[in-house]
């Protein structure tokens, strides 16, 4: 029997993947901290990077002291750039890099079951955080069971070898060009034919529009509400009838306006892309379905809610072409081949406002944060408001990296362990490193 039983998947043997029974609710306390001491950059101007590296430092630091052994194979487009002298490896990449390593080790019957495949979002929507705009920042991870003698639940970035660029060359937007990505309920699923007939519908139009640009693409595919170029006869294009959900960010306005484009009624998001397509997918929100341009590793996290919520997501592929973005091909992903399995889940905790998620409330010594778990494996969903004490003898307490591991990672040593202390403790901390920069940044 035992012989027999090592012969399944440990993602398919029902109840003994100890990280995803645990994980689901364990792991909440990674994105809440996060997006706790986060909080404070909101609106203070901070450029991204920075932002992503801070952020980094407090979910790698929570990750280093969990249960979990991390496998990290697909990581967000802002730290990824390894490769060539004009493209370094940020600081965040070193740090998980580094963390991985150190977590890394010999598999055992013993730790099987607690080594997880991660997708990391510490922070998605960083130029709204950054400018103190609405539109839903969150902090976010997904993650799924990791079996070295299976394929990674989390598909990679799809193989641009052929692109325009030629071979070899670096992509776009260091290793994971963008894609088009639009998310749908179960009920807008359903009015565009399924999945299948969403999926024919986009492949139609962007096989026709392969090369051009994104905004052409979308004014064809809701129906050329204005006119513009009669499309065939033959198209099937998407016809709204409440609201559509834009994720309106600075690549998403240089590549189209989405004020104008496509002409139907629409709400503008300036903050996630991961929460723009959740917002899409709870039908009491009032939107038929959303469009983002979103990196590899985001998609793979709005796939998963997708399986949750029996909604859809498809991305068409993007690249780079005279400084807009262009239809790479008509090679349409739909979220079942994102997200291989229904073994995954997904949490996130709300930055700032958007309609599915409150954002971080701080009053009388309290921090006040929201948080979505998705499970596939379940089904469930859980909506949580959780109030963390942040200072005093009951005070929570917060696990991350200070500043003092960016010198640890520069310099090639192993990172510093990880401090557990009052969460005021280290608001105060991420406090004095946002203004340590901010006073060190030219005016």
């Amino acid at each position: 029997m035992d012989q027999q039983n090592n012969d399944i998947p440990i993602s398919s043997r029902p109840g003994s993947h100890r990280g995803m029974r645990f994980g689901v609710l364990d792991l909440v306390r990674c994105t809440e901290q996060t997006a706790v001491l986060m909080a404070a950059a909101e609106g203070r101007g901070l450029p991204r990077d920075v932002i992503a590296q801070y952020a980094t430092l407090s979910m790698a630091g929570y990750i280093s002291h969990s249960l979990y052994r991390p496998h990290i194979t697909v990581l967000d487009e802002i730290y990824e750039r390894y490769g060539t002298e004009a493209r370094p490896a940020t600081t965040p990449a070193k740090i998980w890099a580094a963390l991985q390593q150190e977590c890394q080790g010999t598999m055992t019957a013993a730790t099987a079951d607690l080594t997880l495949e991660f997708g990391f979002a510490p922070v998605d929507g960083k130029h709204a955080l950054s400018e103190g705009r609405t539109g839903g920042t969150i902090s976010s991870l997904c993650f799924a069971p990791y079996d070295p003698n299976e394929k990674p639940v989390f598909a990679p970035p799809r193989d641009r070898a052929e692109s325009p660029r030629g071979r070899g060359q670096p992509a776009d937007a260091n290793r994971s060009p963008p894609w088009l990505v639009l998310c749908g309920s179960r009920e807008f699923t359903t009015s565009v034919g399924g999945m299948n007939g969403l999926l024919d519908t986009v492949r139609t139009v962007a096989n026709d529009f392969v090369g051009k640009p994104v905004g052409e693409m979308i004014e064809a595919l809701f129906a050329n509400p204005r006119g513009v170029d009669p499309l065939p006869t033959n198209y099937r294009t998407i016809r709204t009838q409440r609201t559509l959900a834009v994720h309106a960010e600075p690549r998403t306005e240089v590549s189209w306006n989405p004020l104008r484009t496509p002409g139907v009624k629409k709400r503008l998001f300036a903050g996630s892309s991961v929460a723009t397509g959740l917002a899409a997918m709870f039908p009491s929100k009032g939107f038929d379905c959303s469009l983002a341009i979103a990196r590899h590793a985001h998609v793979l996290q709005v796939c998963i809610a997708a399986r949750v919520l029996d909604g859809v997501a498809v991305a068409v592929p993007l690249c780079k072409k005279n400084d807009q973005l262009v239809v790479e091909a008509s090679d349409v992903w739909p979220h079942t081949r994102f997200v291989r399995s229904d073994d995954a889940a997904l949490i996130a905790s709300g930055i700032s406002e958007n309609v599915v998620l409150e954002p971080v409330r701080f009053r009388d010594n309290v921090a006040t944060v929201n948080t979505l778990c998705l499970s596939a494996r379940t089904k469930s969903v859980r909506v949580l408001e959780h109030r963390l004490t942040v200072d005093g003898p009951s005070a929570t307490q917060f696990v991350a990296f200070d500043a003092s591991a960016l010198d640890h990672i520069e310099s090639h040593q192993k990172l510093p362990n990880a401090e557990w202390l009052p969460a005021a403790r280290w608001m105060d901390r991420f406090d004095e490193m946002f203004n340590n920069h901010l006073q060190g940044s030219p005016q």
